[in-house]
């Protein structure tokens, strides 16, 4: 708080994957200072085009505008994670040698960064826990990644990948599976967002918590039953619904008892989301995305209440004050409305062009 309160520090607020968060913006002082910081006590190191030097002490390299010949001369046998930033070209030999040289990696991160494939050799990264390729042009995981064991968190969000290999269902400890694309050629914001597929047999995958989004028109109502197996599950997002799914996966979402985050897309624009059979919601659901038509509603979303108190430790979910409607009209952006305003009650006698979040 004293950082911030001096400016040294910036607050300000985004929305990413669903939630609201707080991002933090430093002084180009004290970036320099935490930079010099992280090197003396051998927490990262900074890698760039002017030095590309590696004193090989440090666990996480971040590098910067660099190429190939940042592995030239350096020492990597400590090296547990790997950034890379503002990285406008990224050839197979430096790929190539970032997996001969790096065994040992926990999290490899590729955000943003100019790639187009992921080489079969991933799979001898046997310690990695994190691997992100978010917004880069992969179109095919290699069946390679099922030989990472250890893998926690997978995010192919904002990429090319359509299909998820069959390989994955051998890491029992994923516990995050973040994946989908954007179709630009769809006028429709509300639709150009797509999930990938998944095999039969998602079920097994016992310690996700977070899986989003994945398409339900693959394998049919055998999906639903699977996802029911996932009891750990705090969010799930879903696409291509139809009115029958919808019922169908009211029954799978009642017994994902940890639930927080729900996002259910329907097929297409004239499809209805039916989620009115849902008896019993989660009790810690916190919020909603319903992105197509609804004929009306579903009670349930109304009635979530507080949960009873059980301590400081205990998360209870607030009872819902507001619903966020973001209408597919051109020009219009997000609108809050209060339960019981009259505005909004007019508005969702038409809600069949709508995205709604509570």
């Amino acid at each position: 708080m004293e950082l911030i309160h001096r400016n040294l520090v910036q607050v300000s607020f985004g929305e990413l994957d669903y939630e609201i968060y707080k991002k933090y913006r430093i002084h180009d002082l004290l970036h320099e200072i935490i930079l010099s910081k992280a090197q003396e006590l051998n927490l990262c190191q900074v890698l760039d085009a002017d030095d590309t030097t590696s004193h090989g002490k440090s666990q996480r390299l971040s590098i910067h505008d660099a190429t190939e010949n940042v592995f030239e001369s350096s020492e990597y046998s400590r090296v547990r994670s790997i950034f890379l930033f503002n990285i406008t070209e990224l050839p197979r030999s430096f790929i190539v040698k970032l997996f001969k040289k790096f065994k040992l990696l926990k999290v490899l991160d590729f955000e943003d960064a100019p790639i187009d494939y992921l080489p079969q050799e991933v799979g001898n990264l046997f310690h990695l826990k994190h691997l992100s390729l978010r917004r880069t042009k992969v179109k095919i995981l290699p069946k390679s990644v099922g030989a990472l064991h250890n893998l926690k968190t997978l995010n192919v969000l904002e990429t090319l990948v359509g299909e998820l290999p069959i390989e994955i269902f051998r890491l029992y400890k994923l516990r995050q599976i973040l994946a989908h694309s954007h179709d630009f050629e769809i006028e429709s914001s509300l639709y150009s967002e797509r999930g990938v597929k998944v095999h039969e047999g998602v079920g097994c995958l016992k310690e996700l918590q977070e899986l989003s989004m994945i398409e339900a028109n693959h394998h049919g109502v055998g999906l639903f039953e699977e996802l029911e197996k996932l009891s750990q599950l705090r969010l799930l997002g879903i696409s291509n619904m139809t009115a029958e799914r919808g019922r169908v996966l009211c029954t799978s979402i009642q017994k994902m008892v940890l639930l927080n985050i729900l996002v259910v897309g329907s097929i297409s624009e004239d499809e209805i989301i039916d989620l009115e059979s849902i008896s019993s919601p989660p009790p810690f659901l916190k919020h909603i995305y319903l992105r197509g038509r609804l004929n009306k509603l579903p009670n349930w979303i109304l009635e979530l209440q507080n949960l009873p108190d059980g301590g400081e430790d205990y998360w209870k979910v607030k009872k819902v004050t507001t619903i966020r409607l973001r209408y597919r009209i051109k020009g219009e952006q997000y609108q809050i409305y209060k339960l019981g305003d009259l505005d909004l009650l007019e508005r969702l006698q038409g809600v069949n062009k709508t995205c709604i979040g509570l």
